[in-house]
């Protein structure tokens, strides 16, 4: 299947242009405030930094052009923990130019923000960007041409798809249009269903069979449909956004026609011919749509005259000897599908490099310790409070107990004089008898001073209830009662 190999047009991305910016005395004066026992050392990694992107400026369209930018994007991202690029801290004012203008300098929209997240997603952006040429420059006439290609258009896939989900929604504006949601979105599948297509041609390549390789033009076919539909949403006048979209359209056509043609292949293989002449009518009509939809910007006239040949030869066979019915193509089964491209997550580390700020403790990390500190500080003198509050109430009840002074401590090997002195009353008054006695005598005693209190308060109530008496009678008498002191 020699036409499946003849390099169709593949989609590159343009690199945003890119203005100096001086990182290198914003960097340094926030050092010397924050950390100046490290200037010294941390000079050579700003000098490192500085260099970085004075590589990604001009940057090459090959692999080790997109390294240097990966590099670069690594540090940044490893650098927004510790030396924070805002408006409020580090500040850096980043320049890009938007893609969509590519042929001047002074006609291109151009964007500037001083954050890190800027300067990241352009990057990033590049990154991308350069894979998709690296992917679009390969020979699809090799098998490691289309390896390559098909790798680089998963790696350019991820960017976008990064872009996508992790950098664009934390901007509060999108400073240029090729940063928007849609247009990150619409390279992401773009890419994708590039790199779907690369693998699509390997299989016709390596001659695998015809079950196969439909299944990987028809998920090609999705990929495609999908970044159309997401790039009819996106608004671009002035630039070849539009003309890029019907190209897309044409792919998508196109790759859905080489599915209806090796599902045919496969039915002609199982003597189906009804079933063919059916694929070989939608492939047809859905290269012809391609091929006035793509206006010479990809090549696809050679399969659509390949297959009116073979749709020509299957009717004529079919008038001639089968004489099967040709059922519409709402009667076809519908196609499997194989969605082997995927998109390639950004890499998070690159050979030969690390971090050149990595002895900075993050700022996140030196706020938690400094909130740390303060909250044990806290807790030390809450316990320090608590501790003298209840030593000095334990002081006051010793002095209220004469302690320690009541106590004689001579070490445990003699018996203190004042406790000799009253052992010595004790047996003078009797001993242990007159003790036992006592306390044998305490029952006794207790009854009867139960029974004086009782014959007391008796005694007490009685002339309590006469003087009552008394009184409410001189006051039935109205005599007035006078009291004499």
């Amino acid at each position: 299947e020699k036409h499946h190999l003849q390099n169709p047009r593949r989609y590159r991305w343009y690199q945003r242009r890119v203005r100096g910016a001086n990182l290198h005395r914003p960097l340094m004066s926030f050092i010397m405030g924050a950390m100046p026992e490290q200037q010294e050392e941390m000079s050579v990694g700003v000098d490192d930094v500085v260099k970085m992107r004075e590589n990604i400026l001009a940057v090459e369209k090959s692999e080790k052009g997109a390294e240097k930018l990966l590099r670069y994007y690594l540090q940044m991202t490893a650098m927004d923990c510790k030396l924070p690029i805002n408006e409020n801290q580090i500040h850096v004012t980043f320049t890009w130019y938007d893609s969509f203008y590519k042929d001047s300098v002074f006609s291109g929209k151009r964007g500037s923000a001083a954050t890190s997240l800027f300067e990241r997603s352009c990057v990033l952006f590049n990154y991308a960007a350069v894979s998709s040429q690296v992917a679009a420059s390969q020979n699809l006439d090799t098998d490691d041409g289309l390896k390559t290609a098909a790798k680089y258009f998963q790696v350019a896939s991820g960017a976008f798809s990064h872009l996508q989900n992790s950098l664009v929604p934390l901007m509060q504006k999108v400073p240029t249009p090729d940063l928007s949601m849609e247009v990150v979105t619409s390279l992401s599948l773009l890419m994708q269903a590039q790199a779907q297509e690369c693998l699509f041609i390997k299989t016709v390549a390596d001659k695998m069979k015809a079950k196969v390789t439909c299944r990987l033009a028809a998920s090609a076919t999705d990929f495609y449909g999908d970044a159309y539909k997401e790039m009819s949403s996106v608004n671009l006048k002035g630039t070849n956004w539009d003309k890029l979209t019907a190209i897309c359209l044409a792919k998508q056509n196109y790759m859905a026609g080489l599915t209806e043609y090796h599902e045919s292949l496969s039915a002609q293989a199982s003597k189906a011919i009804g079933v063919e002449l059916g694929r070989l009518q939608n492939a047809e009509k859905l290269l012809a749509d391609a091929v006035k939809q793509s206006a010479g910007c990809f090549e696809c006239k050679d399969i659509h005259s390949k297959v009116i040949r073979a749709l020509t030869a299957a009717k004529k066979d079919n008038d001639l000897i089968y004489h099967e019915r040709i059922p519409n193509g709402s009667e076809l089964p519908p196609v499997s599908r194989a969605p082997m491209s995927k998109p390639t997550p950004v890499a998070t580390e690159v050979e030969g490099w690390s971090d050149v700020f990595s002895k900075i403790v993050p700022l996140n990390v030196q706020q938690a310790a400094t909130v740390y500190a303060s909250r044990k500080d806290h807790l030390i003198h809450m316990e320090i409070s608590r501790l003298r509050e209840a030593t000095n109430q334990l002081n006051s009840v010793m002095n209220q107990m004469n302690l320690p002074a009541a106590i004689e401590d001579l070490g445990g090997k003699e018996i203190p004089a004042s406790l000799i002195e009253k052992c010595g009353d004790v047996r003078t008054k009797g001993g242990l008898m007159s003790l036992r006695q006592s306390f044998d005598d305490l029952p006794q005693l207790l009854l009867r001073n139960e029974e004086i209190i009782t014959e007391t308060l008796k005694a007490l109530n009685a002339e309590e209830a006469s003087d009552k008496h008394l009184r409410a009678h001189l006051v039935l008498n109205g005599t007035e009662l006078k009291v004499k002191t």
